[in-house]
């Protein structure tokens, strides 16, 4: 299930941030038949706190969100590999728990799964950026596979039940005035999710991004009136301010108003896709 979307944002020097966002919904799913109501808070973007690692998954969602949980909390204490070192052995060390784990899993509960994991070495304009894309059937993992990178500000890869969707709102934001821009890329996986066409998608989007220099970091989401954070719902407290926050336009935001910042650049919606 899942709409996962991952993209860069390029200027004019280079790369300028990796940019993972997903929904928040999980369904129950029985002889092909939703059983009951979905729950819209999942967490399905995970970053590293230490090292400049970023990950996303569609598919069964309780094995891929407690392993990539466990997972971002090891490089802390220096448990595997980090991008810093050697991306392609961070993916690699991630299948390896994927299948010892699996292992220890009911077999009539395993479900396929899809991991996609970004990765930053170095700093600044002169840094390699890397994604990877990791297949999993609910047994075994197929060999990472490395995803090209783009050379101007681009959807990288689309994934989950809602591909289909987010593939068509891009290309309508695309045709824009403001097409070829991270904003765009954004909010037209934002109008992909409110649409509701997806049923398997839904919940506010989660978003979090990987810039030139520092680790990876979730961004607060003004979502239909509400603060959220990786699918979680904020109270307002100070620890708001440690985000940043953006609305479904990319207009940079006050968690306490909810409101655009007076000093953030206003974005309106094109007037070819005004509501």
């Amino acid at each position: 299930m899942t709409s996962l979307i991952a993209w860069a944002a390029v200027d004019s020097r280079a790369i300028s941030s990796l940019n993972f966002a997903s929904d928040s919904r999980i369904s129950w799913i029985a002889q092909h038949k939703i059983i009951g109501n979905p729950w819209d808070h999942t967490k399905k973007i995970f970053a590293s706190l230490t090292t400049s690692d970023i990950f996303g998954f569609c598919g069964d969602s309780i094995i891929a969100s407690n392993i990539l949980g466990q997972f971002t909390d090891i490089p802390s204490v220096g448990g595997i590999p980090t991008a810093i070192e050697n991306p392609q052995e961070t993916v690699n060390a991630l299948a390896r728990m994927i299948e010892k784990s699996i292992t220890l899993y009911p077999d009539d509960r395993r479900n396929p799964f899809t991991i996609i994991h970004g990765a930053r070495i170095g700093t600044g304009k002169e840094a390699a950026w890397n994604v990877f894309r990791l297949d999993c059937d609910g047994t075994t993992c197929a060999a990472p596979s490395i995803i090209p990178m783009p050379s101007e500000s681009e959807v990288i890869i689309e994934l989950g039940s809602g591909k289909e969707y987010i593939h068509r709102f891009q290309n309508k934001w695309r045709e824009s005035e403001v097409g070829g821009t991270s904003r765009a890329i954004f909010s037209a996986f934002c109008d992909a999710i409110a649409s509701g066409e997806d049923r398997f998608s839904g919940g506010p989007v989660q978003f979090c991004r990987l810039l030139r220099k520092d680790v990876a970091k979730p961004i607060g989401i003004i979502w239909n009136g509400e603060r959220y954070v990786s699918g979680a719902s904020i109270p307002p407290t100070q620890t708001m301010q440690a985000f940043d926050w953006f609305n479904s336009l990319f207009e940079w935001c006050d968690p306490i108003t909810l409101l655009r910042l007076p000093k953030a650049q206003p974005q309106p919606r094109p007037r070819k896709l005004v509501k």
